[in-house]
């Protein structure tokens, strides 16, 4: 019963000024909230009135720190304060504080603190870490959350959706969702939207597309890969260089190894020229073998492991034929 009681107390006691800063309640404030920020007060507030223990007045506010949220035109904004009483008295002109705000219902002013308990909070710099911190997370588990809401395995029913996703402006997300339907047991209406996708205004997107053609379509974008292998953009041809190491295009080896080839006297950047040494080592011969082989004296270092890797596997495979 004393330990219950000390608690409440506690809680209420107006000496506690700094908020709980643990990644749970920030994640509450954060969702209870349309913007936080880093603010110094810049006049004393005015319009003060106090009610059943609730504080209401207008604080003209100079943004310092845009944490998280709605995006702002102007770095000074106006924003009507409710708080309760006991939870650290008026704000203090000059003083900086952390703000979470949503829009005024009346809007004027435009904002209004969110909430009579965290809406405005003492500064603490760890604590604005921390509230950026987990605002980078909770935007990142909403950009992925319609995806992984999908789960592993991709119900019929839930194809319109995927393609949904993957129609989407997000780059990433919508290529994962590309991705996904690698997996998915071929069907005309994913060919046909392969084929729509094969031509997106986003090259990555497009070539994302055209790869997937390869395992679950109907191969029509295997010309689109095997094209950017010489791609003028280096991530794209990057890209493409690594896919074609993959088992499943041995039935074109004839088409792809004279690509591969050709790369190896004309990549100059290290991370393509050991992708493309590592491709090769999917199409295992003599001439492969003979084209590989001086890459071991390479000056730098993880191109001559990587030619090493090769070189090992594809002898001791060609040595057992």
């Amino acid at each position: 019963m004393k330990t219950a009681i000390s608690l409440a107390l506690l809680l209420l006691c107006p000496c506690v000024v700094r908020a709980d800063d643990s990644d749970d309640t920030l994640r509450f404030y954060l969702s209870k909230s349309e913007l936080a920020v880093v603010g110094q007060v810049l006049d004393e507030p005015f319009g003060i009135t106090s009610e059943a223990g609730v504080d209401n007045y207008v604080c003209r506010i100079r943004v310092v720190e845009h944490l998280a949220g709605t995006a702002l035109k102007a770095n000074v904004l106006r924003a009507n304060v409710v708080r309760f009483s006991d939870t650290g008295g008026v704000p203090r002109k000059d003083a900086k504080y952390i703000l979470f705000l949503k829009s005024h219902a009346r809007n004027i002013p435009s904002w209004e603190t969110a909430d009579v308990w965290f809406g405005i909070l003492p500064y603490h710099g760890g604590t604005a870490r921390s509230i950026e911190r987990v605002a980078r997370m909770m935007t990142e588990e909403a950009r992925w959350r319609p995806l992984r809401q999908l789960g592993n395995a991709i119900r019929p029913g839930e194809f319109p959706k995927l393609m949904e996703i993957a129609e989407g402006p997000d780059r990433e997300v919508a290529m994962a969702a590309l991705s996904r339907m690698s997996s998915l047991p071929a069907r005309l209406e994913m060919t046909e939207f392969l084929r729509k996708k094969m031509g997106d205004p986003d090259p990555h997107v497009a070539l994302k597309a055209a790869i997937v053609t390869c395992y679950s379509a109907d191969w029509s974008g295997f010309e689109k890969l095997l094209a950017h292998a010489t791609h003028e953009d280096p991530k794209l041809r990057l890209a493409a260089i690594a896919q074609l190491g993959d088992s499943q295009f041995l039935r074109h080896r004839d088409r792809i190894v004279p690509k591969l080839l050709d790369r190896l006297g004309k990549e100059t950047d290290p991370a393509l020229l050991e992708r493309a040494i590592e491709s090769l080592g999917t199409y295992r011969s003599k001439e492969v073998l003979a084209a590989v082989e001086p890459y071991l004296k390479h000056e730098n270092k993880s191109i001559r492991t990587r030619t090493e890797l090769v070189v090992r596997v594809m002898k001791n495979e060609l040595k057992e034929r």
